[in-house]
C-alpha cells in the first residue's frame, strides 16, 4: 500500500490563508477572494514572507511586486534561443520551467535602422533603405569578386563547348 504525496506547500499557503479565505467571504469581498484564490493555484509563486496575515490585514494591502524584467542585449537573446531549444526538446513544460530560470526580454531593440524609429524605417521605400545603409568596403571584396566571376564564366564556356 503506498501513501499518497502531500504537497506541503501548497497545503501551508492554504492553512496559512483560510482565515482570510473565511473573512473574504463573509465580507462578500469578491476582490480579495478572487486574489485569495489565485494565490492558491499552481500558476502563483507566493513570497515566504507575504503569507504572514493577520485579521487586521486587509488583503489589498499586500504587495507582491513581479521580478524585474531583463533589458534586451546580447545574454537576452542567447536565453531566448535556449528558451526555444528547451521548446522543441522538452516541450512546453521544459520551456516554462527554462523561462523561469531565466526570465525572457519584454522586447528587443531594433537594429540595423540606422538610428530611426521602427515605424518610419519600415514607411521608407526600398531606394531610401539602401540609401541609408553603409557601403561595404569594396576593396576587401575585389578578389573573391574577381574569382567568383572568373569560374562562372569558365564553367559557362565548358558547358557551351
Amino acid at each position: 500500500m503506498s501513501t499518497p504525496i502531500i504537497d506541503t506547500t501548497a497545503s501551508i499557503q492554504e492553512l496559512q490563508l483560510n482565515p482570510a479565505i473565511s473573512r473574504a467571504v463573509n465580507t462578500q469581498s469578491s476582490a480579495d477572494f478572487g486574489m485569495l484564490i489565485a494565490m492558491l493555484s499552481n500558476e502563483f509563486a507566493l513570497p515566504k514572507d507575504a503569507i504572514d496575515l493577520t485579521p487586521s490585514d486587509s488583503i489589498s494591502n499586500i504587495k507582491i511586486a513581479p521580478q524585474a524584467a531583463p533589458i534586451a542585449d546580447e545574454q537576452a537573446k542567447q536565453n531566448a534561443v535556449e528558451i526555444s531549444k528547451q521548446f522543441h526538446n522538452g516541450g512546453l513544460q521544459s520551456a516554462k520551467l527554462q523561462q523561469a530560470l531565466t526570465p525572457d526580454a519584454l522586447t528587443y531593440p531594433t537594429e540595423h535602422h540606422q538610428g530611426l524609429a521602427e515605424d518610419v524605417y519600415h514607411n521608407l521605400g526600398y531606394h531610401h533603405r539602401q540609401s541609408l545603409v553603409q557601403p561595404t568596403n569594396v576593396t576587401e571584396l575585389e578578389p573573391l569578386i574577381n574569382t567568383l566571376t572568373t569560374n562562372l564564366r569558365e564553367s559557362q564556356l565548358a558547358h557551351c563547348a
